[in-house]
């Protein structure tokens, strides 16, 4: 059958539409976990598989190389095919490229591994968000969704340090991966009972070229921001960067030709579809560049272990989840401006507590509140963005969304971590005497530091660990200042571009904005004909 999913007659919410929520949630927790436990186990299979440092780098970067790179392709692709037939098809390749990974006897064989990974990834993460969109009709339930799917990303991402710390101290450095593995074999098992299927009834073979432009686009400015962020300002890595954008732009202009494009111009002429994703945007570039800095904290400035620093960061995703939930309150007696400008404004307020102090409680409270502003901001934007189009158009906007949350939080890695590194550098004072290798990787960051001074006097070595720490601090505190102006700013964007207007509405299916005064507006009986 090509469109099994519920229309507006049968727009209750049963049981097994929230399982189906339970199963697409699945891939969203597991992706998001693997991610975050890899970079535990990294030292552990780099001395078991003998990884030099660029393969490390192959080792992290291809999954996320290919799954930026192949997102908007694969929302087309799940139209074409049917949304559960590549879901179930993404789980069984992320799971088996999960055992091979776990057994991999070699580097070559782990990068070959990861990069299946990554390619069925891009095919989990938007197919898993446009069935979500299609399951629930009704908007307040499918906001609800979509906030259960944001929680698993951020509890997946908080847990991953716990799960993999104690994973690696009772099996080997491969068990890491057979967690994936096993959240699949139970998506595939309950899959094709409980999840319905969407195909288009006419969709036209994808555009092989505009294919290749947005995956030579989106690779060209991914791997060059992170060069950028990890090796500071080179002209190769600009270059990367302006030749991504000008294939970018090529890849745009073609879209405007084509009867049925991969990104559809059109619905960034609705102001809140684009307020929505200009939101989004900035949202996870203050995030990706932000937030980075708490776990190193904890580990680099406050010495504790992976596992140590991961339960503390635990509970801020159960009040990340209760935060959602109380948007998702606030947001049918408030307009979703106004909500989501309260939102961003948490956010700024969290940087600033970033901003404030070095204290371990401090930071902390500075990291949960940031967290209790930013999943709110996620959920409302997504549902804004996948409510503004029809079931038909929901698997391509989910592809150019996740497309964009990763944009974002690369670009914000990358600027705001060289800011952040720039005054690490100058706010870094280096003992005399140490050699030009020794200081170069003191001004790298501070594990370098950390490691350099481990191999000084005593003396030296705990005058250039607390200089470093400082250097490291005054870092967060600047970072964290940007973070705060810029969500002001988006705060107050939201504000004034969302705020309903009188006229047509934004998309056929409407997002969770309605107010109760609307609601009483629409019940209310019609003025008879004459």
């Amino acid at each position: 059958m090509r469109n099994r999913c519920p229309s507006a007659a049968d727009a209750r919410a049963g049981w097994r539409q929230w399982a189906a929520v339970a199963l697409l949630a699945l891939p969203m927790l597991m992706t998001a976990l693997d991610t975050s436990v890899l970079y535990l186990a990294l030292p552990h299979l780099s001395l078991a598989l003998g990884a030099t440092s660029v393969q490390q780098l192959w080792i992290l970067d291809i999954y996320v190389f290919l799954v930026a790179g192949l997102l908007m392709t694969m929302g087309t692709v799940g139209e074409r095919i049917g949304r559960r037939r590549l879901l179930l098809a993404g789980a069984a390749a992320f799971g088996a490229a999960s055992v091979l990974a776990a057994y991999s006897t070699s580097v070559a064989m782990l990068v070959v591994a990861r990069a299946a990974m990554g390619i069925a990834g891009a095919a989990l993460l938007p197919t898993a968000l446009s069935l979500i969109s299609c399951i629930f009709v009704d908007a307040r339930r499918r906001a609800a969704a979509i906030a259960i799917g944001s929680s698993c990303v951020m509890i997946g991402a908080a847990i991953g340090p716990v799960a993999g710390g104690l994973l690696l101290g009772r099996f080997w450095w491969g068990s890491v991966f057979l967690v994936g593995a096993v959240g699949m074999v139970v998506l595939l098992a309950a899959g094709p009972l409980i999840l319905p299927e969407y195909r288009r009834a006419e969709v036209k073979r994808p555009d092989l070229t505009s294919v290749v432009l947005s995956l030579v686009a989106i690779l060209s400015v991914v791997y060059g921001v992170k060069e950028l962020a990890r090796n500071g300002w080179h002209p190769i890595h600009i270059v990367m960067i302006v030749a991504g954008a000008s294939v970018g732009a090529a890849f745009l202009f073609r879209q405007r030709f084509l009867a049925d494009p991969l990104v559809n111009l059109s619905l960034f002429r609705r102001r809140r579809f684009t307020g929505a994703f200009v939101v989004m945007l900035g949202s996870q570039i203050v995030l990706g560049g932000t937030y980075v800095f708490i776990p190193l904290y904890l580990q680099l400035v406050q010495g504790f272990t992976p596992v140590h620093a991961g339960a503390w960061l635990v509970p801020q995703s159960v009040t990340a989840v209760v935060s959602t939930q109380l948007s998702l309150y606030f947001v049918r007696r408030f307009p979703l401006s106004a909500v989501l400008a309260g939102a961003l404004i948490v956010c700024m307020t969290g940087c600033v507590l970033l901003v404030a102090g070095s204290g371990l409680w401090l930071v902390i409270a500075g990291s949960l509140v940031l967290y209790l502003g930013v999943l709110p901001v996620v959920t409302l934007a997504s549902d804004l963005v996948v409510g503004s189009v029809d079931a038909a158009g929901a698997g391509s906007v989910s592809s150019l969304l996740q497309t964009n949350n990763h944009l974002g939080s690369a670009v914000g890695l990358a600027f705001l971590g060289s800011i952040g590194s720039a005054v690490y550098r100058g706010a870094t004072e280096l003992p005399l005497g140490l050699r030009a290798d020794q200081a170069e990787q003191a001004k790298e960051g501070l594990s370098g530091a950390l490691a350099v001074a481990a191999r000084l006097p005593a003396g030296d070595g705990d005058r250039l660990v607390d200089s470093a720490r400082q250097g490291f601090v005054m870092s967060m505190h600047v970072v964290g200042g940007l973070g705060a102006l810029a969500m002001l700013a988006l705060a107050v964007f939201a504000f004034i571009l969302l705020r309903p207007r009188p006229g047509p509405g934004d998309g056929p299916r409407g997002g969770v904005s309605t107010t109760g005064a609307a609601r009483r507006a629409r019940s209310a009986p019609s003025a008879p004909r004459k």
